[in-house]
């Protein structure tokens, strides 16, 4: 396997590791609390497709600029 998959591999595992700890000590029972979670849950997956969008414009503009 290729080793820069074994640590992305690894480093997603920590990463869903220590958020699983962390999400034990967040008291979702407070709506507030519940509330600011689901808006950082839509914030983040907006700026997820806003950087999705942003490359496939840049690679959609290279590729007109490509020798055929």
């Amino acid at each position: 396997m290729n080793p820069q998959m074994e640590w992305l591999y690894s480093t997603n595992l920590i990463i869903i590791l220590v958020m699983m700890q962390a999400s034990k000590k967040i008291p979702f029972e407070d709506p507030n609390v519940l509330n600011g979670v689901r808006a950082l849950y839509i914030v983040s997956n907006l700026v997820i497709a806003g950087i999705y969008l942003y490359t496939k414009m840049q690679i959609d503009k290279k590729k007109g600029k490509s020798p055929q």
